[in-house]
């Protein structure tokens, strides 16, 4: 599997579903839901607009999603931008980011929790500058 980054987490212990090496109850661990991640780079701006879509009743569009962007050497980039408009139709909820002064090809981790509390939507992408 991939290698998760612990900004996503309150709490080191919550474990995905599903995990090699869970440490105790199965029951604590965090069911991960699919999320699909897309950038589109513009050069001319260097912005970078991520789009992660969700499948499932269980979002909405008062659900908020959290964008965490790493450089090639896996270090946290704090970069500046603007949340989009969150869309909800037809059990598909959709989460904009566009993200201000892209200078390096980077990789786009988009989490966002369900209304209900249960379980993480999860999606990555890379924008390539």
């Amino acid at each position: 599997g991939f290698v998760r980054p612990a900004p996503l987490f309150d709490t080191p212990e919550e474990v995905t579903c599903g995990d090699s090496g869970t440490l105790g109850d199965a029951t604590d661990c965090v069911e991960e839901i699919q999320m699909a991640a897309k950038s589109k780079y513009n050069k001319k701006k260097k912005t970078a607009k991520i789009t992660c879509v969700v499948k499932g009743d269980q979002f909405s569009k008062k659900s908020k999603a959290e964008f965490v962007f790493y450089n090639a050497d896996g270090e946290e980039l704090k970069l500046k931008g603007k949340t989009g408009k969150t869309k909800s139709k037809k059990g598909k909820t959709t989460f904009v980011f566009t993200a201000k002064d892209v200078t390096e090809t980077m990789d786009v981790h988009c989490s966002s929790t369900p209304d209900n509390g249960e379980g993480l939507a999860y999606g990555s992408t890379t924008v390539k500058v």
